[in-house]
């Protein structure tokens, strides 16, 4: 507990000071913090500073601080740099935690080739995957390479670009995109599935994303490997190398630093 008052209402003018008032005021000296010298405290309960220091917003300022275990509700570092010779355990990681933000994360365009054949129908030209054969919507599988330590996936975003070549109508079935994850079992889970939304050819023959909105997916990446699935087009107004990948990107919301 904190000092408490020696005498309350105060001295007066020729009050008696006592020898148990100046015992008191000798004891409380005695474990008051040297603010010139300093020295080494043991405190028998927490010392709580409250207050935001006269409208600064914090209650106590400390230009440079080492700490050797640390309990902390809220902090606020405004320094650009922490240097600690130990871990710092912020909840149940290992790395500072940060207010929420969603950052997106995109993937280079690489494939696992050949999923029983059916890949062959996309073919990498000019930077992007084609899908060079619509007899079929094919099945092109982009592997997740790049995502935080920690985060939530939160959307899944493939951007193609329908407008290479015109077609006669929309009379097709329209590209769908699936996100997977691979938890090193014998078989994936699907995570979530979107379809592209054009309801017109016109609308359709854009550079346009198709979207898996509203995931909550926890990464882990000790234990689940992601990939992103695309079906292309087909149907009869489908067309030979009309259709493109363009990018693959996750928007992933981050609350802790990654290594």
């Amino acid at each position: 507990m904190s000092f408490s008052r020696v005498k309350p209402g105060g001295w007066g003018t020729k009050d008696d000071l006592t020898s148990s008032q100046l015992n008191q005021l000798d004891t409380n000296a005695s474990k008051a913090v040297d603010g010139a010298v300093g020295g080494t405290y043991e405190p028998g309960a927490p010392i709580d500073v409250d207050g935001d220091g006269g409208g600064d917003g914090y209650g106590m300022r400390v230009e440079n601080l080492q700490v050797d275990n640390l309990n902390a509700t809220n902090l606020d570092v405004s320094s650009q740099q922490v240097n600690t010779g130990e871990e710092i355990k912020w909840n149940d990681g290992l790395l500072p935690q940060l207010n929420a933000r969603t950052l997106t994360y995109i993937q280079p365009k690489m494939r696992i080739s050949d999923i029983n054949g059916i890949s062959d129908q996309w073919d990498f030209v000019d930077g992007y995957w084609r899908q060079t054969d619509t007899s079929s919507a094919g099945f092109l599988l982009i592997p997740v390479t790049i995502l935080p330590a920690r985060g939530t996936i939160k959307t899944v975003r493939v951007k193609v670009d329908a407008t290479l070549i015109s077609r006669g109508g929309f009379d097709l079935t329209v590209p769908t995109i699936k996100l997977w994850q691979d938890d090193g079992s014998t078989s994936w889970s699907q995570v979530g599935n979107a379809g592209d939304d054009s309801v017109s050819l016109v609308e359709y023959e854009t550079r346009h994303n198709i979207e898996i909105p509203g995931l909550n997916e926890t990464v882990n990446p000790e234990f689940n490997a992601y990939y992103v699935s695309v079906a292309g087009e087909f149907g009869n107004d489908a067309v030979n190398d009309a259709l493109a990948v363009v990018m693959v990107a996750l928007d992933v919301e981050v609350t802790q630093i990654g290594p």
